[in-house]
Formats: C-alpha cells, structure tokens, sequence
C-alpha cells in the first residue's frame, strides 16, 4: 500500500540555510472549494486571526532567516519613549527619521546599505516600544544622538544567535494589520489603524518558492522524515483506530535537502 503512487502539489520554500516542503495530494487541493459563497469573514473569525498569525509569524521567522543568516555583525535594537507616547504613527515618523540617519551615516563611512527589519509593541505604561534587528552595529553613542527619545538596549548579536532573535521579535507579529486582531489586547489601540506590526527595509528579498505537481509514493515521503529538522504529516482519520498519511510539512536543513527521487515533476 505504501509502494502505491499518486499526484502531488508540492511546494518548496527556501530561507538561509533551511528549506520547508510541504506535500498535499492534488486531489485534496482540486476538491477544497473552501468559500463557495464569495463572500468574505464567513466561519469563526477569531479562529482564522488566531491561523493567521501563526501564519504570519512562520512567514516572518522565515525572511529574517532568510536576509540575516549568513551577516556576521548583527545587533538587537530596542527603542522606547520617556515620555508614555502611544501614537504609533507619530512613533513610527520618529523611526523612519532614525533609519535615514543611520543609512546615511552607514553609506557615507563603508558605502554600504542597511538591512533591517523591526516589530512594535506596547509597554505596560502604554508607550509605544521597538525591537529591530540590524546588520550592522553602532555604538551607544551615536544611537542616542540620532534617537533622543530613549533607549532600552543595544545588544552584538552572537554567531548562530539570530534563530532566537527572530523567534523573539515573531512573538509581536500580528497578520495583516494590527486593528483587525483580538488576540492581543495590548494591539488594540486607536492609532493602530491600517498598519502593520513590523516591517522590513526595502533591501530584505523574500525566500525562494517553487512549486511543483509530481508523482510520489507514501512510502517516499516517510522516508524523508530521516533528515528533516521538523515533521508534520498530514493525516486522515478512516476509523476510530485508523490513520491514513495524506501529505506532510517538512523543514531540512538545505545540505540534505534533495528533491523527490523517481519522481517525475511539472512545474508550476
């Protein structure tokens, strides 16, 4: 039964040194109408925010791998207020000041660009707080007297450090748009409408998708679990003491990562 071959979509995901594959048979994505109606929000919506920001903060987790693995002078930013200011959009005029004086000041001493992306949240006392990872490093000094407001931290970065650093700042990441999620009362604020909880500076590249239809046994894809990092099977109850594996969710680190053997692929 195992040795038996069907139709996949599978699509590959490739981020730093890592590479997520996720399995699904065709025929369960041709069959799933999802939103016969066209109309939108239908079902539970505070289920969906709550898959929409896991959703949101793999995809985020993802891109820092992806644009901030392989730097090797990373620093962790974190930037308040001493007054309680709570206006993020004024807040976030102040931070976009801020990185124009440090791309500035970055290209005029090493001509080079900075990469950074950075998420927001809110202090018990209501002021509004930054944490930003950067590829480069710059002295206390020089911070304060490009950000005036009020400084928490400014941390080196340590080698192969940064998986923790991404997985930090994800826990501030709200899908979409802050204003539309309930989980997190402390994101209810008025000055949150239509704006993103985090953002990346225009340099960040998003990971590299490919998607592909190809033939696979059950058997082949059990296999792979050996060198992955991470296993999900995707599975299917037939009985109370049955299971059958329809797909699976794998991350591997990209040396053992090889496409599917004796498959034959069209790609998407």
């Amino acid at each position: 039964m195992l040795e038996a071959t069907q139709g996949f979509y599978v699509k590959t995901i490739f981020y730093g040194d890592y590479v997520k594959e996720i399995t699904i048979p065709t025929d369960v994505v041709r069959t799933n109408l999802r939103n016969e109606t066209g109309v939108k929000n239908l079902g539970n919506n505070d289920r969906k925010l709550v898959t929409n920001n896991i959703r949101a903060r793999g995809n985020f987790i993802r891109k820092v791998y992806h644009n901030f693995s392989n730097n090797k002078e990373l620093s962790f930013l974190t930037l308040t207020y001493a007054v309680n200011e709570k206006n993020v959009k004024k807040c976030k005029r102040d931070l976009a000041k801020f990185f124009k004086s440090l791309k500035y000041e970055l290209f005029e001493s090493k001509n080079q660009e900075l990469k950074y992306v950075y998420t927001y949240e809110y202090q018990r006392r209501g002021a509004v707080h930054f944490h930003i990872l950067m590829d480069h490093h710059f002295n206390n000094r020089f911070i304060l007297s490009k950000w005036k407001h009020g400084l928490n931290k400014n941390l080196i970065v340590k080698e192969n450090t940064h998986e923790h650093v991404a997985k930090y700042c994800s826990k501030f990441i709200q899908a979409n748009y802050i204003s539309k999620n309930l989980t997190n009362v402390k994101a209810l604020n008025q000055f949150d409408l239509n704006l993103k909880s985090y953002q990346f500076s225009y340099n960040c590249k998003n990971p590299l998708v490919q998607k592909f239809l190809s033939v696979i046994s059950i058997k082949n894809i059990i296999d792979r679990a050996v060198k992955a990092q991470f296993i999900k099977f995707l599975k299917h109850s037939l009985s109370e003491f049955k299971t059958r594996i329809l797909g699976s969710i794998y991350d591997f680190k990209l040396s053992d990562y090889v496409l599917y053997d004796n498959s034959e692929i069209w790609r998407l």
